[in-house]
């Protein structure tokens, strides 16, 4: 089986649509991990329609650059799931948004905390038409609310919940070998995780 580094270029996935290069993808890594704090500026104080509609407009901003590092950060990993860099891209990615996540909680725990009337009132407000679905889960959602302190606590349990898929995922994808198949005609073919879906689709029992 060939090396990625063996393969056409035209045969893999450009994510130059991403990030240009992982320079770049550093950069929007440090500008995310500087300006999320911007946010904070709102806690103790989502209890009217500007403050709410400022911190929505800039949470969902800051959205939009933690997916594009997400989605650029776990295919380069794909790429080659033993490389170091990229792992470690990912593991300090994972991190941050954990920390993100932990911080900025107050947001929901705000809003569900809000009158169920004028949190109707702002999704039917057309300057709140991107939130209107938001807005009406958290009204559904507000009967499983939890204290400030219990959602904060929650949040930071991801980092290490998550961490025995990872593990496994690692071991799975990089440590596990398997044997070799072959074909009705006795030609060999190497098997991974990878091809394991198109083999077992094969009309070749």
């Amino acid at each position: 089986m060939k090396l990625r580094s063996q393969i056409d270029d035209k045969f893999k996935w450009d994510l130059t649509e991403y990030f240009s290069s992982d320079e770049n993808w550093e950069k929007i890594f440090e500008k995310t991990k500087n300006n999320y704090k911007k946010l904070l500026k709102y806690e103790n104080k989502l209890n009217n329609k500007e403050n709410i509609f400022s911190c929505l407009t800039e949470e969902s901003e800051l959205g939009k650059d933690m997916e594009l590092l997400s989605v650029y950060a776990n295919l380069k990993l794909k790429e080659d799931s033993l490389d170091s860099k990229s792992q470690a891209r990912v593991d300090k990615l994972e991190k941050l948004f954990v920390q993100i996540d932990s911080e900025l909680t107050f947001i929901s725990v705000e809003l569900k905390m809000l009158d169920d009337n004028f949190l109707l009132e702002m999704a039917k407000d057309k300057k709140f038409k991107d939130y209107d679905i938001m807005l009406s889960e958290i009204i559904k959602d507000k009967k499983h609310m939890l204290s400030k302190q219990e959602e904060i606590l929650l949040s930071k349990t991801s980092e290490f919940s998550g961490q025995f898929s990872d593990i496994f995922d690692k071991f799975d994808t990089c440590d596990v070998v398997f044997d070799d198949i072959k074909d009705s005609n006795g030609k060999t073919y190497k098997m991974n995780n990878s091809i394991y879906a198109v083999y077992g689709e094969s009309t070749d029992r």
